[in-house]
């Protein structure tokens, strides 16, 4: 979800909600995401900041727990995963 932006995030709210006929996030359906947001920035137009996903109202409603990955295993052992 790294690319994606809140108001993609924000339009799959209104349509979960709309389908399923139920005023709770994403219509109750139950998503799992993954994605490193420092990895690339959006692209944007000039003089306009980035519409993070981890930055809309839906986002925050529905994500209510976050885990968050520190260790780097692949950089461990490089060999391992060749």
């Amino acid at each position: 979800v790294s690319l994606v932006t809140g108001f993609f995030i924000s339009c799959l709210d209104k349509i979960g909600r709309k389908i399923r006929q139920k005023d709770i996030p994403f219509g109750n359906i139950q998503l799992i995401t993954s994605g490193d947001f420092l990895q690339l920035p959006l692209i944007t137009p000039k003089n306009s900041s980035p519409d993070f996903a981890f930055m809309s109202t839906s986002w925050m409603d529905m994500f209510t727990q976050n885990i968050r990955l520190t260790t780097a295993y692949c950089q461990q052992s490089p060999s391992r995963f060749r």
